[in-house]
């Protein structure tokens, strides 16, 4: 326990020789679930194989979780963390979700959310950088930083870390994980987006390196930003490939399963295809079930015929492990497309390594806009096939000899090569 109080610290075991000494901000890494956080382990896991010490100032979450979460077990292997809280207003909006993911007084908890999410800016996490900048200035005092680095969404990492770097005269990195003011999910308009984007542009100005996760995106970033091209780093959301040395040769018997881990909402992500392909299973005298992990209520509002009969489920979020284990065994993976030009789903890459079928049902009226097709058609040499716009795409095989892909594009999402990426850039901006 450090000696501020509401700080929970966690110190690795110091074994390498310190080149860097980073401070990494993310108000939603782990014990936080989701393919963000699966992603800001994965760079601070490259810093320490690199030799860098690095200090990760994240937002506080509840104690079983902290302790049953994996991934937040490794993490506090490569990082010191050091937890704070993330203030009323999350508070608000966490509550929000679990009642009325509950069935307690649904209508009213999803209006305080809609609420809370339209009036902080950047987000919910807004209370939590007076905390983060406070934190850090005292850290810093202690022990110099070289870089203050922070990731994305929640994009109030990005203000806090602007801050900081301002305050101690260090440079400033930026890791995109999505779209800031452009972020396809949240729609910003009017005088909001007026002023989120006066404050982008200034944290962007600050910045050494910015790091985005597709091409697509960092063409937006140099169009609306007049950011310079050397300035941005492509660093794609990838896997572990420790995670599928073992992949199972057929899906559990019974039923085929499918499985789909993460958000579904209003904004960028539609039930309308999948609906249609499960009609069409039906209809052709198929045996299935669908699971959800972490999906939320509007699962259950759109699919509720489905839920009453058993062949949908809605669950909750799962730890890392136990969400590869899910992709490994299922009959088929399900990927639901973004209604977004320059976003790639972060599960993308997991799916294509676990080696199982995919269903992909896009969300753009323009197939040759979307850059999560681009990337299946990249990584899957032989076996995919596109069945329309308004129906799915599948890359489906039953036995190795029907689709084969891509190794050297695998490759290059994985966690290990985007990690040592991610690390090169740091590493020249601290010296530039």
């Amino acid at each position: 326990m450090g000696g501020h109080r509401g700080w929970h610290e966690h110190h690795p075991d110091e074994t390498v020789q310190i080149q860097m000494r980073v401070l990494f901000l993310s108000a939603a890494a782990p014990p936080s679930a989701g393919s963000h956080a699966t992603r800001v382990a994965a760079f601070v896991e490259a810093l320490h194989k690199d030799g860098h010490e690095t200090v990760l100032l994240t937002c506080k979450w509840p104690r079983p979780l902290e302790e049953s979460s994996a991934l937040f077990a490794r993490t506090k292997l490569s990082a010191r963390v050091v937890a704070l809280p993330g203030g009323m207003l999350r508070a608000v909006a966490d509550g929000a979700r679990n009642r009325a993911a509950g069935g307690i007084g649904k209508g009213i908890y999803r209006r305080l959310r809609k609420i809370a999410l339209r009036l902080c800016i950047p987000d919910t996490f807004i209370l939590w950088v007076p905390r983060a900048v406070a934190c850090g200035i005292q850290l810093g005092r202690r022990s110099a930083f070289d870089v203050v680095v922070s990731s994305g969404a929640p994009f109030s990492s990005h203000v806090a870390a602007s801050l900081l770097s301002m305050i101690l005269r260090i440079p400033l990195a930026l890791d995109y994980g999505d779209p800031w003011v452009y972020e396809p999910g949240r729609r910003r308009t009017g005088l909001r987006l007026v002023v989120e984007r006066w404050i982008e542009r200034k944290v962007i100005a600050r910045a050494r390196v910015i790091y985005v996760t597709t091409d697509e995106t960092k063409s937006l970033y140099q169009e609306r930003f007049r950011v310079d091209e050397e300035r941005v780093v492509v660093a794609s959301m990838g896997y572990d490939p420790s995670d599928f040395s073992e992949i199972p040769a057929h899906g559990p018997p019974g039923p085929r399963v499918f499985v789909y881990a993460g958000k579904v909402n209003d904004e960028y992500r539609s039930l309308d295809g999948l609906a249609a392909f499960m009609r069409g299973l039906e209809s052709g005298g198929v045996s299935f079930k669908v699971l959800f992990f972490g999906s939320g209520p509007k699962v259950e509002q759109e699919l509720g015929d489905y839920v009453r009969r058993g062949l949908v489920e809605s669950r909750g979020s799962l730890d890392h492990p136990d969400y590869v284990r899910e992709l490994r065994s299922a009959h088929a993976n399900i990927i639901l497309g973004n209604s977004s030009d320059v976003q790639v789903p972060g599960k993308v890459a997991n799916c294509l390594a676990a080696r199982r079928p995919i269903a992909y049902f896009p969300n753009m009226d323009d197939l040759s806009r979307d850059p999560t097709l681009a990337l299946l058609r990249r990584g899957v040499l032989r076996g995919l096939h596109v069945h329309g716009v308004d129906d799915f795409t599948l890359v489906a095989w039953a036995r190795k000899d029907e689709c084969t892909l891509d190794q050297h594009v695998l490759d290059q999402i994985s966690w290990p090569v985007v990690g040592a990426k991610f690390v090169d850039g740091l590493e020249r901006a601290c010296v530039s």
